[in-house]
């Protein structure tokens, strides 16, 4: 079945040569005989058009001992088919002008690709050979592990990513694929062989999204997906969804993991989040914005703790959890963590005023208005995050429905400072004192997170 529907926003796009005070966004869905849903959205006035695939596999789908194969896979699909080799796709990509791109996360990886329509015809045939025919040359594989295992090895890691792979462990657990991390020993068994099979078990019709934007022909697109997709089938045909359990917090929990030439102390807390499609989700983001700036002003601007704070929340992400992230003087560990703590608790008690959550939708819904381009449309309207994209559409109408009351009941729900997870990484010979006055201090050996389960 297809349906067309007409929707007006009201966006400042601007798509290379043209900038539009508004921009009527008209989407059409159908779907392959085999499964694959395809969406067209028409943007802008030139003629080029972006393809990409979104796969419903990431993070969330890799078995112990398997970590960072989804990444591998994505990349894989980049070093040739079985219709062009390594070079030959580089060379004739190179000629168009464009690039085939890989991007892999916690919950889908993708290939996209920007190609002008004098090209489409060349350009879908590249992207679907590298999709559907990848040749996963072993020794471009080898080459891709070795260098993510020299650059990624935990004991060359800046303090900052350490304590983020420690919190990872420490929020999630190795029963969870978002608290396992990849260290070398690992990645090493990780080849060829191992990435195909992800491939096939992940990339299949059922399993991926196929989204066209730009200045479409729709009748040549419909064509050419039916000729280059029509016929892609797979054993394993259905929806590989995945459901993780949430991180549980009760109480205040510290860990600690020891990196002996540090200078300066890194803090990360976690704290429960929305994940998708809750109902929470707009009064949080709009909370988040206030937030931020109560924090930075207390924690940097009139305490002067650090150079910076910040809380960290990806909506596409649904890992359920927000983080806030600062590096400090090891010295001022302690306080830093008292400032953090009496922020929330005002944050929790007092909640938001009018102005504040004006000023705050003000801020979100420019950031809306302000896509600028075909990927960041394709993004906006993730098609495996927000498969009803009706629904997407009345993003603003529901930011401008908010209330003070509304955003105070949430702020209630996630903003207590007696619930959360902190993971300090810092030199325990300087921090030793300061850490003995938190209670129930976790300690990590270095070599913990180089666990499968």
């Amino acid at each position: 079945m297809k349906t067309v529907k007409y929707f007006f926003a009201i966006l400042l796009i601007s798509l290379t040569f043209s900038t539009l005070k508004s921009q009527t966004i008209k989407y059409e869905e159908f779907k392959l005989k085999n499964g694959l849903q395809v969406l067209l959205i028409d943007y802008g006035n030139v003629e080029a058009t972006y393809m990409e695939i979104l796969v419903n596999a990431g993070t969330k789908n890799e078995t112990p001992g398997l970590q960072g194969i989804s990444s591998f896979t994505a990349s894989a699909l980049l070093y040739g088919n079985k219709k062009y080799d390594k070079i030959k796709q580089t060379d004739l990509l190179y000629s168009l002008g464009t690039n085939l791109n890989a991007n892999s996360g916690i919950n889908s990886s993708s290939i996209s690709l920007l190609v002008a329509n004098k090209n489409f015809e060349t350009g879908i045939d590249i992207f679907s050979n590298a999709i559907r025919y990848p040749s996963f040359p072993v020794e471009d594989v080898k080459q891709e592990i070795s260098q993510f295992v020299q650059y990624n090895n935990p004991k060359k890691l800046d303090i900052t990513d350490l304590a983020t792979k420690f919190s990872n462990l420490f929020v999630f657990g190795t029963s969870n694929p978002l608290g396992r991390n990849s260290y070398p020993t690992q990645i090493m068994k990780i080849s060829a062989k191992e990435i195909k099979e992800f491939y096939d078990f992940n990339y299949t019709p059922k399993n991926t999204r196929l989204v066209f934007c730009g200045k479409l022909d729709k009748v040549k697109i419909k064509t050419l997906v039916e000729f280059y997709f029509g016929d892609w089938v797979s054993v394993y045909g259905e929806n590989n969804q995945v459901n993780l359990e949430s991180p549980s917090f009760k109480g205040r929990e510290f860990g600690f993991v020891n990196r002996d030439d540090a200078t300066q102390v890194c803090l990360n807390w976690t704290k429960k989040a929305p994940g998708f499609g809750d109902k929470d989700m707009m009064a949080f983001l709009i909370a988040q914005n206030v937030f931020n700036n109560k924090l930075f002003e207390e924690v940097r601007e009139k305490l002067g703790k650090t150079y910076g704070i910040g809380m960290a929340f990806n909506e596409l992400q649904n890992k359920k959890i927000f983080t806030i992230g600062t590096q400090t003087r090891s010295a001022e560990m302690y306080s830093t963590i008292l400032a953090v703590d009496k922020v929330l608790n005002d944050f929790y008690t007092t909640g938001i005023t009018e102005k504040e959550l004006k000023n705050s939708c003000l801020k979100l819904r420019n950031n809306y208005l302000s896509i600028s381009s075909p990927d960041g449309i394709c993004n906006y309207y993730n098609y495996l995050c927000y498969p009803d994209i009706a629904k997407r559409m009345n993003l603003l109408n529901e930011l401008n429905s908010q209330t003070v009351e509304g955003i105070n009941k949430v702020i209630k729900k996630y903003f207590s400072s007696e619930n959360y997870k902190l993971m300090i990484a810092g030199n325990e010979k300087d921090l030793a004192e300061q850490l003995n006055k938190l209670k129930g201090l976790r300690k990590f050996e270095p070599n913990a997170i180089e666990v499968d389960q």
